[in-house]
């Protein structure tokens, strides 16, 4: 049996609604909301996750920041194709990278134009 994942942004503030009150039970609602609209389509809650990310700060700064995600499967079928493998994503993922830190150490026009 073969898997997709889907992984989203968990929510960073609560819902409001009638009855919900207080911000940890609007905090748990909207998580509740998250999960059971994608339960809705098959997702299965796997997880919750807190990740770094590189960030830009400023011109030619990065800083390091964290994110927490939720991360979901469901089960694929097989007659649907199968997707690209791992390394092929991983290579496209780190030749974006390079090419946003090639910019990043690039002069701008507006550098040059003061230098």
């Amino acid at each position: 049996m073969r898997f997709e994942y889907k992984v989203i942004a968990a929510p960073t503030k609560g819902i409001k609604a009638r009855g919900v009150k207080g911000s940890a039970a609007r905090f748990a609602y909207g998580l509740e909301a998250a999960i059971n609209e994608l339960a809705a389509d098959n997702w299965i809650y796997v997880r919750a996750e807190t990740l770094p990310a590189k960030e830009r700060e400023g011109l030619m700064s990065k800083t390091t920041v964290f994110q927490n995600v939720l991360v979901f499967k469901r089960s694929v079928s097989a007659e649907e194709p199968a997707p690209a493998p791992v390394e092929e994503i991983i290579d496209d993922l780190h030749k974006n990278s390079v090419k946003d830190d090639e910019y990043s150490e690039e002069s701008s026009p507006e550098q040059d134009a003061h230098a």
